[in-house]
């Protein structure tokens, strides 16, 4: 079991945001403007609709603001398997592009952990106590997040369903729970203190009515890449570990592959040689007969 380096996961996140901030930084300012303008348009007209249109709104702005986030998740993903080779070769549009036949499961995964801590934290907080449901919501929160936090690299790179990228996570977080809730400990308390800055800095210089909206923008285009990149950056220091043994192997040798990149050729037989079967030595001739015995001397010889 390959144990999971969380000073090496948080180093290699943030070297890949420094190389690739020209295209992170520019495809979430894309997105989150896009969501942010969507949202004020929805805002106004749910105003003029009473009560109702404001709740019509509020859920709309609320499903626009999970897709661009799980748009903008995936097309991190397949920024950084894109560089497996250590170069990108597909431009902005062509990333966004591969990621939105997947956009379905992605949200599919990410409205049933958001049910499996909702459910159980409404209905501990309706019979026994709100405040206990409070704790088991954080505790809810903790668990699945550490879980199942790969759910989102599975299903972009491995294309599985929704149940199979669960099971998939599971199986690659299996062993390095604990690195992986600390590393999302030291990322959410970064957050934390670089989203105060900002609300300080913002609340100065933008009038109160329009701080929390640009606020909002800025924590996204800044810091979403650099979780989608922990997320992603986890899932490629844990994949090899979690391959079958033998996969594609020949004759039961493992084969070994780079995450990302092309899969190893399977060895090829060797050839037969071509010499000659050998022959046989020649057998040995039979060892001479010995010579006549000499007669005696002074014996006649024979008649």
């Amino acid at each position: 079991m390959q144990k999971l380096d969380i000073g090496g996961v948080l180093g290699r996140a943030a070297n890949t945001y420094k190389e690739q901030a020209g295209i992170l930084l520019p495809a979430a300012l894309i997105v989150f403007v896009a969501v942010l303008v969507i949202g004020l348009v929805l805002g106004l007209i749910g105003s003029q609709l009473g009560v109702v249109g404001v709740i019509l709104a509020s859920l709309l702005v609320i499903a626009v603001a999970v897709v661009a986030h799980v748009l903008y998740q995936g097309m991190v993903v397949q920024t950084i398997n894109d560089i497996q080779d250590g170069r990108r070769d597909a431009s902005m549009s062509q990333l966004f592009s591969s990621v939105v036949p997947v956009v379905p499961a992605l949200i599919a995964a990410g409205a049933l952990l958001g049910l499996a801590i909702f459910v159980p934290t409404a209905l501990i907080g309706y019979v026994v106590s709100p405040i206990l449901a409070i704790l088991v919501a954080f505790v809810l929160m903790i668990v699945i997040f550490t879980l199942f936090c790969l759910v989102a690299p599975v299903i972009v790179i491995e294309r599985l369903g929704v149940i199979a990228s669960l099971q998939r996570s599971r199986e690659l977080v299996r062993g390095n729970e604990l690195p992986v809730f600390l590393i999302f400990v030291i990322i959410f308390v970064a957050l934390f203190i670089v989203s105060a800055i900002l609300g300080a800095i913002v609340g100065a210089i933008v009038p109160r009515a329009g701080a929390s909206a640009v606020l909002q923008l800025i924590v996204n285009v800044l810091l979403a890449p650099l979780f989608a990149l922990v997320v992603t950056t986890i899932y490629f220091q844990l994949q090899p570990a979690a391959a079958p043994a033998g996969a594609g192997a020949v004759g039961g040798a493992p084969t070994q592959t780079v995450p990302g990149g092309p899969p190893a050729a399977p060895a090829q037989p060797a050839a037969p040689s071509q010499a000659p079967p050998s022959q046989p030595p020649p057998a040995s001739p039979p060892p001479a007969s010995p010579p006549p015995a000499s007669p005696p001397p002074g014996s006649a010889p024979p008649t």
